[in-house]
């Protein structure tokens, strides 16, 4: 359900839909936001916010979330400024109206109501130095979007202007570092998930067969940057080898302002100096660089430094 309405070609349909997951426990409110630029986006320069969208432009923005663990549900329309809040009573539900920009949005509901509101759009503040860039491309390989994470909001840009229309679809996680990770084996009913812990210090690794948990095991950073090693050293004996090129349709997450070292080769059989990148989540990776590209990399990088300082 929560697809259909972004998929589904006609904006004549009154109201929202409200999708909800099913489990053992009964039926649990699934918070989201549905968000529609102006058609001018598309106009806009390289590396140009995106912005949220004016109703007189053809923007649209609505946020859906459960109150409380079923007390009732909030929503704000980005557009007007106002949101509703309805609570759970024994014959349906009281509705409030509540003006204001999102934050004033909860601080009434809570003052007001006495409840805890949450809204998937912010307040439009500076944002700092970015945390990580993830791009975007479509089927085709095309870099079309940028989304730039700071703290818990996102911006997001055209990292390239590109004329004709696009379809992306991709998954971001606000909470990247505690949201479990499912893998299925595909020759036997059993499956492998992981989950950070609530103090970050830890990583609990579950092995299951038809739902049922068979045991796990318990990591901390040391432990876990031994596995990724090892399982990096494994994927590079693997027969299907990485992709030299970017794959279309993927996401790349990149990450801002790393710490890097380089090396002068320590020997004539080296081709060229070595750069050391830092990745917070795979360690330290180095590469060795023949001087002939070391050199094109360098010269592009001044280019784009330049133009980025021009624009």
């Amino acid at each position: 359900m929560w697809r259909l309405f972004p998929d589904w070609p006609e904006r004549s349909v009154g109201g929202w839909p409200l999708p909800y997951l099913l489990t053992h426990a009964g039926s649990e409110l699934m918070s989201y936001a549905y968000s529609v630029s102006d058609p001018i986006a598309k106009l806009l320069p390289a590396g140009t916010e995106i912005p949220y969208g004016t109703a007189e432009g053809g923007g649209f923005g609505i946020s859906v979330s459960p109150i409380d663990g079923g007390e009732g549900i909030a929503v704000y329309w980005q557009q007007s400024d106002t949101g509703w809040v309805y609570l759970k009573e024994d014959k349906g539900y009281s509705r409030h109206v509540i003006k204001g920009a999102p934050n004033e949005f909860c601080v009434r509901a809570k003052q007001d109501l006495g409840h805890n509101v949450h809204v998937w759009f912010g307040q439009r503040t500076p944002m700092g130095l970015p945390e990580s860039v993830h791009y975007f491309s479509d089927s085709d390989g095309r870099m079309r979007i940028a989304a730039i994470k700071s703290g818990g909001s996102f911006i997001f840009t055209h990292p390239e202007l590109h004329e004709g229309p696009y379809k992306i679809e991709r998954l971001i996680s606000l909470e990247g570092a505690t949201t479990p990770m499912q893998i299925d084996d595909p020759t036997t009913p059993m499956n492998l998930t992981s989950m950070l812990s609530a103090d970050r210090s830890t990583v609990t690794i579950e092995l299951h067969e038809h739902n049922r948990a068979l045991g796990h095991i318990i990591l901390d950073a040391a432990a876990l940057d031994q596995v990724i090693e090892k399982l990096g050293e494994l994927r590079m004996q693997m027969r299907d080898q990485v992709a030299t090129e970017i794959p279309s349709g993927i996401g790349l997450p990149s990450i801002v302002d790393p710490a890097w070292r380089t090396h002068m080769p320590p020997h004539s059989s080296i081709p060229g100096p070595s750069l050391a990148l830092r990745h917070p989540g795979f360690g330290w990776v180095s590469f060795i660089f023949p001087s002939t590209e070391a050199r094109a990399i360098a010269e592009w990088l001044m280019r784009a430094t330049s133009q980025g300082q021009d624009r």
